[in-house]
């Protein structure tokens, strides 16, 4: 299983964009459009090329393409909502139609152009369907009278709604061509492709898969991956407040130290021991910034990155294992211990219990699926209250995995690794959970992550 999201739009490009994957761009082109404007054979009119990043990391990288009677595609994926996304789209999709014409051509020369967007946030909130098609219609019959214009949007968060969802989940969905690259786009992670169901079992799934597990990135793609990543990552603001904070309080690279708001021991007793605390933030959590500072110690440029910067360039290395799993270790706990404070936990106030209310039903319902979530974790892990695109979620993560390589957003997390509670709780995680909820959240901390 590769680490690499093909959601980013250089991974999506090395995947759809280049000459020995034209076939994957057809089935993909083929799965979205009609019947009447299916393809067979297609011309690539900006391949993927690194030089086109080169000067310029953030360039927006799309594919277009034209098919052999002339019809354009343009094909975008973008992970965060940005204003005025419609009107983008009908620009991108402008430009596409008008770039036909040559100087001294009629306008008979120009062919239909389509617009396909393929949006990891929503961006038509009244719409339950994640597949959408637009055209200019007559307002009183719907006569369909301008050919041309195609725009699709396809708000891949509406056919994945859930993290948590497992592969039977994802299957259940699975209808169609669309759904099949649906699930590719959206949960690569939960696909083996020599052993995938009958309702994937797809030759063109099977090749993007071994694609995207055999892509290698030479320096620049690397650098501008992580660029592209840590912007969207910025964009949805998932690491700027938190990042912001830990440069202030030591949690950096070169010098990762134990972060300052250090844990004084009885505050939180009787919910964790001074034992407790000696080992899981004295020991447990002191050799993650150990090992990290003796992975890193040889290694200037390395040293130069964030804890963000280091935990996003080492999850797309397999070879990088260890510093990812050491420093995404950190930022985790980290992360954990501004999640709580002494007298905190129970019912939230103000923005925070609002948000809960609109997208659990009540606050309830949230700590329901919070301790079931934390309690169902198998083995080592976490429990997360992330927001992803605007709306709340409750998603877990195993070892060290962290949301922030999925383009959420942290507001709240649960250790449930058993040295975050074996002391004190035995193999109780329920009764540590539910002290967790009731008696030391730190809503303040959440709802400045808002």
């Amino acid at each position: 299983m590769s680490n690499i999201s093909p959601r980013v739009d250089i991974a999506f490009k090395k995947i759809f964009g280049v000459e020995e994957n034209k076939d994957l761009l057809i089935s993909l082109i083929n799965s979205i459009v009609s019947d009447e404007d299916q393809i067979s054979e297609v011309t690539l009119l900006n391949p993927y090329n690194p030089k086109n990043f080169r000067e310029d990391k953030l360039s927006i990288l799309d594919v277009k393409a034209k098919s052999f009677d002339g019809k354009r595609f343009n094909i975008e994926i973008q992970i965060t909502d940005e204003a005025d996304y419609d009107k983008r789209a009908l620009y991108y999709w402008a430009k596409l139609y008008t770039e036909q014409l040559k100087t001294s051509e009629g306008y008979a020369s120009l062919s239909k152009a389509i617009g396909i967007h393929i949006l990891y946030f929503t961006s038509i909130p009244n719409e339950k369907k994640y597949h959408n098609i637009f055209h200019i219609v007559k307002k009183d019959s719907g006569l369909l009278y301008f050919k041309d214009l195609e725009l699709h949007t396809i708000e891949l968060n509406k056919f994945a709604k859930n993290y948590n969802e497992e592969l039977s989940d994802i299957i259940a969905k699975v209808k169609n061509s669309l759904d099949m690259w649906s699930a590719f786009l959206t949960r690569h992670d939960l696909l083996n492709k020599d052993n995938l169901p009958k309702e994937l079992n797809d030759a063109s799934l099977k090749k993007a898969l071994t694609v995207l597990d055999i892509m290698n990135f030479t320096e620049e793609e690397r650098e501008a991956y992580e660029d592209h990543l840590k912007w969207m990552l910025i964009e949805a603001g998932t690491i700027r407040k938190f990042e912001d904070k830990g440069k202030k309080e030591g949690i950096r690279i070169g010098e990762v130290g134990l972060i300052k708001k250090m844990i004084t021991n009885g505050e939180f007793v009787p919910h964790f021991s001074h034992e407790t605390f000696d080992y899981h933030h004295g020991k447990h959590h002191q050799a993650y910034v150990t090992n990290l500072n003796n992975l890193l110690q040889n290694n200037q440029e390395l040293q130069k990155k964030s804890l963000e910067e280091l935990i996003i360039y080492a999850s797309i290395k397999p070879d990088e294992a260890a510093i990812f799993n050491n420093a995404a270790q950190i930022w985790n706990h980290s992360f954990f211990w501004h999640s709580i404070k002494p007298s905190g936990g129970g019912r939230p106030t103000g923005i925070m219990l609002e948000q809960i209310n609109k997208d659990f039903g009540s606050y309830e319902n949230f700590a329901t699926e919070f301790k079931q979530a934390a309690i169902s974790q198998f083995a080592s892990g976490w429990a997360w209250l992330v927001s992803n695109n605007g709306k709340l979620q409750i998603v877990k993560t195993s070892n060290a995995e962290t949301p922030i390589t999925k383009s959420m957003k942290p507001l709240l997390s649960c250790d449930v690794w058993e040295h975050a509670y074996y002391i004190d709780y035995r193999n109780k995680r329920p009764d540590y959970v539910t002290v967790y909820i009731d008696h030391m959240i730190n809503w303040q901390f959440a709802e400045g992550h808002i």
